[in-house]
């Protein structure tokens, strides 16, 4: 990404299209063209590329609170030799290159990123330069990994091939050009996904409120949803538990009926119920309805307790 923009006049090269090797790159170098003199180093000079560095500027982009409603703001690090840019998980870092471009009007620049940073889980940016720039460049930088990435002062950042165009551009690189351009895209803040903790202490209709006004995420529906399902599945088991009970009362209410009528009918039993004002029919019904009653609470009660 450009900053610090500048256009230049410079005459343009070779003439013959294409991607510049590295004498050629050396030659143009030398001369005060693609890279402004002091800034580059030979060593960085590659087949058909550039190799380049990471400099003594670096912004690292703060993020405000969820909620907060104020917006990003960029926080300035100037860098030494053996000093470190440390970016934590999430963070997004702007590194500016040591090196400042100044491209003739035929000549335009693709910044490739080394594999090195993708394999840190980094996520750089593919950029471009255009002919006649002359300025700072910045490669934009995401740690998406779950540690905190420390790069060191003049790494090797990314890949710059030069690629001379077919003739001079008719309106090389100005400023103005670059004001037209969005610099930025609208961005809402939101909260992280609640951890599996925060997510247990939750009552329902905070879970609800959070599903439905936006603020939340998917894991408060999918938190939702397997509340409901467990309660879904409790029911359907305590259905169950009280079905067996009231069909094992039945059965043995249908083998022991006889034998407790025929107790009941006996002329001991009916003396002692009419001490207490009951027939044997009376007591007879009340075993008939209170046993699948008795029985269907005590299997909820089980089933909670599980």
């Amino acid at each position: 990404m450009t900053t610090d923009v500048g256009s230049s006049n410079l005459p343009p090269v070779h003439g013959v299209p294409g991607v510049l090797p590295d004498h050629q790159i050396v030659e143009l170098l030398v001369k005060g063209e693609l890279l402004e003199s002091g800034t580059w180093q030979q060593a960085g000079v590659r087949e058909c590329s550039y190799l380049a560095r990471l400099g003594r500027r670096c912004e690292i982009v703060d993020e405000p609170a969820p909620g907060s409603g104020t917006a990003s703001r960029r926080v300035v690090k100037m860098l030494s030799s053996g000093a470190v840019v440390e970016l934590p998980p999430g963070q997004t870092a702007l590194l500016y290159f040591e090196e400042r471009f100044r491209l003739p009007a035929n000549v335009v620049a693709l910044t490739v990123p080394r594999g090195l940073l993708f394999s840190s889980a980094l996520v750089p940016a593919v950029s471009y330069v255009d002919p006649g720039y002359m300025g700072e460049f910045y490669l934009p930088v995401t740690n998406v990994s779950g540690k905190t990435i420390e790069l060191p002062f003049h790494l090797e950042l990314a890949r710059v091939f030069f690629i001379e165009l077919r003739g001079t551009v008719a309106s090389p690189f100005n400023e103005s050009k670059s004001e037209r351009l969005a610099q930025e895209i609208r961005s809402i803040p939101s909260r992280p996904p609640k951890t599996a903790a925060e997510l247990a202490a939750m009552t329902e209709g905070e879970l609800e409120s959070d599903a439905t006004s936006g603020s939340g995420s998917s894991v408060e529906i999918l938190e939702l949803l397997r509340r409901s399902s467990e309660r879904t599945h409790a029911e359907v088991v305590r259905t169950r538990k009280s079905l067996v009970a009231s069909l094992i009362a039945a059965f043995l209410l249908a083998i022991g009926w006889p034998i407790l009528f025929a107790a009941l009918g006996s002329e001991q039993w009916r003396d002692r119920l009419g001490a207490v004002g009951l027939s044997p029919l009376v007591v007879l019904l009340l075993g008939v309805v209170l046993t699948p009653i008795v029985s269907d609470f005590i299997a909820r009660r089980r089933s909670r307790g599980q």
